[in-house]
């Protein structure tokens, strides 16, 4: 796979390291990277080796689907981007190459806008004045766009003017969302969100599931690597082969095979870290209960919301605490009888992993196959260490570059007890 990408705005800014460089060479440095750090491994049941598999991005450019940028005023001029590497200088990325169009096009029309009715930028400094970032993120399967705009206070001037000027030059605008951050440092959201005009949340398609995201909402940046990944993981934990060697073979929709011959209709998933809820709810038409855990509030009730408007109801949603959550769920599954041979647990952490506590929580009740999907190899190195240390074994590790000309690489490592 031969394809370079060019980027104005490089090296100045480092968002995109790899870009550049031939695309499949790009591939093979981070299958060689993951294979060389499960080889330095104590890992016993999985040899390093096995990892052949990265599924590329059908598009290496304009994939991403959603941008996080920050606002500041230099010499009168507005930039809108990101920090440049190692410190708080803001590198100006009009046209990103990586992003859709779609959000580049939002991009300068808010910038227009913040020049137009002179919005306050907010200083770090002094923890002073109004507009901290701006976020825009755009799906793929609607081509919908939601604008987010953080600020320091409720407090945004010329709120109104902006918001309508913004919902009558951008293209395939839904919403208008400010979100309020009062807090100091590079936190970009806060706890609390408003709407400002047109609706909160857009729709994304995911194997022909509706899924509502937010400004907040947590989602992989690549949409068509995303649903790759969710393909696999389901023929991993619902399917009896272990190796998951046809990697584009049975798609979502494909009736599966349920984990040690248990009926499809008897299996119960755990979607953990669960987010908006997108792959429990892509699950559902696969096992017989889907039981999700995610710490947002906002994320809970836009899960909540696609499982009714899909007609799902075999999917329940608890929010909070994945550590403080599963304790009373797997009482509840203990009381229905739900043993650990009819479980089956999906992880999408965040950069830190899952960490001693849930791993212990999971290693208790023994379920069936883990699918663990990571954006971080060596957290996911360290967690699935401590589940071979408690009796499962790796079958089959597969990666996913779900961020072409970055460094980073999406890792799936399935575990069987």
């Amino acid at each position: 796979m031969t394809s370079v990408v060019s980027c104005p705005h490089s090296p100045v800014c480092s968002g995109c390291k790899l870009i550049g460089i031939d695309y499949g060479q790009q591939l093979e440095e981070k299958l060689r990277a993951v294979s060389e750090l499960f080889a330095r491994s104590p890992l016993r049941s999985f040899e390093a080796d096995s990892i052949r598999s990265i599924t590329p991005s059908p598009n290496q450019a304009g994939y991403r689907n959603r941008v996080k940028l920050v606002p500041v005023r230099v010499r009168g001029q507005i930039r809108l981007g990101l920090y440049r590497a190692g410190s708080h200088k803001v590198v100006d990325i009009p046209g990103c190459p990586v992003q859709t169009d779609g959000i580049n096009e939002t991009v300068e029309i808010v910038r227009t806008a913040i020049e137009r009715f002179n919005i306050p930028l907010y200083d770090e400094g002094t923890h002073t004045s109004d507009l901290r970032f701006v976020t825009v993120r755009q799906s793929s399967g609607t081509g919908e766009i939601l604008i987010g705009l953080v600020t320091r206070t409720q407090h945004l001037p010329h709120a109104d003017a902006i918001t309508g000027y913004l919902m009558d030059h951008c293209s395939h605008v839904v919403g208008v969302v400010q979100n309020i951050n009062t807090q100091k440092g590079n936190v970009i959201f806060g706890p609390m969100s408003r709407l400002l005009a047109g609706r909160d949340y857009l729709e994304e398609t995911v194997c022909d599931v509706r899924i509502r995201l937010g400004i907040t909402s947590f989602f992989q940046v690549n949409t068509a690597v995303a649903v790759r990944a969710y393909e696999s993981i389901l023929r991993n934990v619902t399917s009896e082969s272990s190796g998951g060697s046809d990697m584009h073979g049975a798609l979502v929709g494909e009736p599966p095979v349920a984990p040690q011959s248990v009926a499809a209709e008897d299996v119960t998933l755990l979607d953990l870290y669960a987010g908006v809820g997108t792959i429990g709810l892509v699950a559902t038409r696969h096992v017989g209960w889907v039981y999700g855990i995610e710490e947002s509030s906002e994320a809970t009730e836009l899960a909540r919301v696609a499982s009714r408007i899909n007609g799902f109801y075999n999917i329940h949603f608890r929010e909070g605490l994945v550590e403080e959550n599963l304790p009373e769920l797997f009482g509840d599954l203990c009381r229905q009888r739900v043993s650990g041979d009819r479980l089956v647990a999906i992880v999408n952490p965040p950069r830190k992993g899952v960490g001693a506590t849930v791993a212990d929580l999971l290693l208790e009740v023994e379920p069936a196959r883990i699918a663990y999907l990571s954006c971080e190899p060596n957290t996911l190195l360290r967690d699935i260490l401590r589940f071979e240390a408690g009796g499962y074994r790796v079958v089959h590790v597969e990666l996913f570059d779900m961020f072409p000309q970055t460094e980073q690489v999406e890792t799936l490592a399935v575990l069987h007890r």
